[in-house]
C-alpha cells in the first residue's frame, strides 16, 4: 500500500505530523502512549481531516511493511530449525491492520487468512502437540481457499516435518517448490528435513544448490551449522556460525547461542555449553528444549537444585510434560511413573527424553516398550533404534541390541553414536577385526571429525598397543583444538607410557579450553594413581617422580606416596628433599604395618648414613631390626665403622668376603664399592668421609 504522505514536502509539515513520523521511524507502531496509534489518537481534536488521513495511512504502511519484512524472515528458511520470535508479532500486527482496514475493505479477509495461518505456525513453536490436528485442519481450509500460495504448502510441510510423517513433509515440500520454482524455503526445508533423517550427504546437496542462488545466506549457514553439528564436524560447525555473524543477517543471537551450545556441549566443553544456553534462554525464556537440555546438563553434573530449578520451570509452561514430571521425582527420590498417554509417539523429542529418565531408573522394559511404539510412527529416524539398542543392551539383550544399532547406521552412516556403540559391542567379543573394519568403513563419513578421530583411538588401542598412536590424537586436535576427547585420550596414553609430565600438561589443556568436568579430574587423578602403583609394585622407581608429585600435589595427606617419593629422591641422591618428604610420612607412621614401618626405618638410616650422621643412621638401622626381618647388615657395618665401633660381624653377616690380611681401610674401601654396585646407596662419593 502506497503511503499518500509521502508527496509532502519538508517545510510544509506540522509538528504533529514531524512528531508522528518519529515515532513510526523508531518502530513505536502501537501499545505505548508515545506509539505513532496513540499520537494518532490523541490529534484527532486538534487536526484536519486530511491531515489525519494521511497519518492513517503511514501507520498502515508501516504496520503492513514490517509484517511484511517479518513474513519474509519467516520463508526465508529461519523458523524451519529454530525459534522465530517474529511470528507473535506479525499475528499481532495483522490484527491491528484488519481492525484499521475495517471489514468493508478488500484486503481484510486476506489479512485475516494469513494471521489464522501464522497463528498455526504458533502452535508449532511452541510445541503444543495436542494442537497439531487443529493447526493442521486450519491450514487445509486455507489451502482450499489458496490453492496457489507456497507458503501454505510451506507450512504444512512445516507441520509434518513436527509430526514426524517424512513423506506427507516431502510432498508438501516439493509442492512448494513447484510453485514458487525461485523459491529456496521449501529446498532448505527439505534440507533440514534430510539433517533429521540422518542424510547428510543428500542434505548437503540441496544446502548447496539453495546456495546458488545467493539469497538467505544467514538461514544458508544455520543450517550448514546444523548439517556439520549431525556430521560431528563441529569446528565447520562454528565456521559456519561465523559467517552469520558477519553477514549481520537476521538470524536472533538467542538462535545463534543455542547451537553454539549445542556445538559445545557435543564437544564436551559442558560448562561452555551451560554458559550459552543460559544467555539464549535470556533472549527466549519459554524455550522449553533449552529449558530441558539444561536440566539434564545439571542433573549429569550431579548439581541436583539447578537441575531440579529447569525441570520446575518446564512444568510451569507444560503440566503435563513426562520427562519433567519425572526427573523432578528421580532427584527427590520419590516413586517416578512415566504415563505413556500423555506422550505423543510421533514426537520424537519428547519420546527421547522420557527414555532417558526411564534409563536412570533401569527401567529398561519400559523403554524398550516406548520406543518401538514410537519406531511404528517413525520408523526412519537413527536416533530412535539407536536408543532402542542401547535400552536391549542394558536388558541383557545383546543380539536384539546389535541388530537395533545396525539398523540405525543402515538410515544414516553419519550417525556418530551408533558407530561409536557397535566398535565397542565388537570389542566386548573380540571381534577385533570387525571393529576395525567399521571404523575403517566410516572413515570418508567423518573426513573433518576431530571427534571421530578420537573415537578411532579408542578403538585402535585395545586392537593394537604396539601402533603409534599419538599422531592421531595430535592430528585430532590440529583439526579441531576445542575437541576434549583428544585431550582426555591425551592425558590417558601419557600416564599408560609413564609421561606424568605430559599427562599433566594435556589434563591442564583440557581444563583450559573449557573442558573437564569433576568426574574427569576424578579420572584423571586414579588414573595418575593408578600407574604410580603399579609402577611401585614393580619397583621400577626411576620414571615416577612426576607421578607422585600430581599425586601429593591433589593429596596432601597421601602419606604412602610421600614415602615412596623420599625413596625416589633418595635414589637420585637429593637427600635433603628426601628427609622432608619422609618427615611427611612419619607423620602417620604409626598407621602402617610393621613391615612398612622397618622399611622407612631402614631408608631413613641410609639416608643419614649418607648426610654424615652415622649415630642416627645406627640407631634407625637398629630400630628395623626384628626377629622376622634382619637389618640392613651392610648399612649397619658401615655405620658402626664411621663410629670407631666394631663392625666386622655385621659385614661378615651381609655375607661379604674379607680378607685379614688387609688394612681396616682397605677392607672399607671395598665395602664402599660393593654398595655402589646395589644402586644409589649408602657409601657413595658424593661425601668426604674421615
Amino acid at each position: 500500500m502506497a503511503s499518500r504522505g509521502k508527496g509532502i514536502e519538508e517545510g510544509v509539515k506540522s509538528k504533529e505530523l514531524v512528531q508522528f513520523e518519529k515515532a513510526l521511524y523508531e518502530g513505536e507502531l502501537y501499545g505505548s502512549s508515545s506509539s505513532a496509534k496513540e499520537l494518532l489518537q490523541g490529534y484527532k481534536t486538534n487536526l484536519e481531516q486530511k491531515e489525519l488521513g494521511i497519518m492513517n495511512d503511514l501507520l498502515l504502511d508501516a504496520i503492513l511493511n514490517r509484517a511484511q519484512r517479518n513474513i519474509n524472515l519467516f520463508v526465508s528458511g529461519r523458523a524451519m530449525v529454530g525459534q522465530n520470535e517474529n511470528l507473535e508479532l506479525i499475528v499481532s500486527d495483522f490484527g491491528v491492520a484488519t481492525k484499521m482496514l475495517g471489514e468493508k475493505h478488500f484486503m481484510y479477509q486476506e489479512l485475516v487468512d494469513k494471521k489464522a495461518f501464522f497463528q498455526a505456525m504458533i502452535i508449532l513453536q511452541n510445541g503444543e502437540t495436542k494442537k497439531y490436528d487443529e493447526a493442521e485442519e486450519r491450514i487445509l481450509n486455507l489451502q482450499s481457499k489458496y490453492p496457489n500460495a507456497a507458503y501454505l504448502n510451506q507450512g504444512l510441510g512445516m507441520l509434518y516435518i513436527k509430526k514426524s510423517n517424512k513423506q506427507k513433509a516431502e510432498e508438501q515440500l516439493a509442492q512448494a517448490s513447484k510453485k514458487v520454482s525461485t523459491w529456496t524455503k521449501p529446498m532448505n526445508s527439505s534440507a533440514y528435513l534430510s539433517i533429521i533423517e540422518g542424510k547428510l550427504d543428500v542434505a548437503s546437496q540441496k544446502i548447496a544448490a539453495s546456495e546458488k542462488l545467493g539469497e538467505n545466506k544467514d538461514n544458508t549457514y544455520l543450517l550448514k551449522a546444523h548439517l556439520h553439528s549431525a556430521g560431528y564436524e563441529l569446528q565447520n560447525a562454528e565456521k559456519a556460525l561465523i559467517n552469520i555473524k558477519n553477514e549481520d543477517g537476521n538470524i536472533s543471537l538467542a538462535e545463534l547461542l543455542a547451537i553454539e551450545g549445542r556445538i559445545n556441549e557435543l564437544r564436551g566443553r559442558i560448562s561452555v555449553a551451560q554458559s550459552m544456553y543460559q544467555k539464549s534462554l535470556n533472549a527466549d525464556k519459554d524455550n522449553v528444549d533449552l529449558l530441558m537440555r539444561m536440566g539434564n546438563l545439571y542433573k549429569n553434573e550431579r548439581d541436583t537444585t539447578t537441575a531440579l530449578s529447569f525441570f520446575k520451570k518446564v512444568l510451569k509452561l507444560k503440566p503435563n510434560n513426562q520427562s519433567a514430571q519425572a526427573n523432578i521425582a528421580l532427584l527427590q527420590n520419590k516413586p517416578v511413573n512415566i504415563n505413556s498417554s500423555f506422550i505423543n509417539a510421533s514426537d520424537v523429542k519428547e519420546v527421547l527424553l522420557a527414555v532417558n529418565v526411564l534409563e536412570d531408573k533401569k527401567e529398561f522394559a519400559k523403554a524398550i516398550t516406548l520406543l518401538q511404539r514410537s519406531i511404528n510412527v517413525v520408523n526412519w529416524n537413527p536416533d530412535l533404534y539407536y536408543e532402542l539398542g542401547k535400552m536391549q543392551y542394558s536388558n541383557g539383550q545383546e543380539v536384539e541390541s546389535m541388530t537395533s544399532i545396525k539398523k540405525a547406521i543402515e538410515i544414516s552412516p553419519y550417525h556418530f553414536k551408533s558407530i561409536r556403540s557397535l566398535a565397542y559391542m565388537y570389542l566386548g567379543e573380540k571381534k577385533n577385526r570387525e571393529a576395525d573394519a567399521l571404523i575403517k568403513k566410516h572413515d570418508a563419513y567423518f573426513k573433518k571429525s576431530a571427534k571421530y578421530l578420537a573415537l578411532s583411538y579408542q578403538v585402535y588401542r585395545q586392537i593394537d598397543s604396539k601402533r603409534d598412536l599419538y599422531p592421531l590424537l595430535e592430528r585430532a586436535i590440529e583439526l579441531d583444538s576445542l575437541e576434549t576427547d583428544a585431550y582426555k585420550a591425551l592425558y590417558q596414553l601419557h600416564i599408560e607410557d609413564n609421561r606424568f609430565g605430559e599427562a599433566l600438561r594435556e589434563f591442564n589443556n583440557l581444563i583450559n579450553i573449557g573442558g573437564g568436568s569433576t568426574i574427569d579430574s576424578i579420572d584423571f587423578y586414579n588414573r595418575v594413581e593408578k600407574q604410580v602403583k603399579y609402577r611401585i609394585e614393580l619397583h621400577a622407581y626411576e620414571e615416577l617422580k612426576e607421578g607422585l608429585k600430581i599425586i601429593l600435589d591433589q593429596d596432601l595427606y597421601n602419606f604412602e606416596m610421600f614415602y615412596f617419593m623420599g625413596l625416589v629422591l633418595y635414589i637420585e641422591g637429593d637427600y635433603t628433599n628426601a628427609s622432608k618428604y619422609l618427615r611427611k610420612f612419619n607423620k602417620d607412621i604409626q598407621a602402617f604395618s610393621p613391615g612398612v614401618q622397618r622399611t622407612y626405618y631402614q631408608l631413613k638410616a641410609k639416608i643419614n648414613l649418607e648426610t654424615g650422621h652415622p649415630d642416627l643412621a645406627y640407631r634407625l638401622f637398629g630400630m628395623s631390626a626384628s626377629r622376622i626381618e634382619a637389618p640392613n647388615y651392610l648399612g649397619l657395618a658401615m655405620a658402626q665403622y664411621e663410629l670407631g665401633k666394631s663392625w666386622i660381624d655385621n659385614f661378615r653377616r651381609a655375607k661379604e668376603p674379607i680378607d685379614f690380611n688387609e688394612d681396616g681401610i682397605k677392607r672399607y674401601e671395598k665395602m664402599k664399592k660393593k654398595a655402589a654396585k646395589m644402586g644409589g646407596s649408602y657409601g657413595g662419593a658424593e661425601r668426604n668421609r674421615r
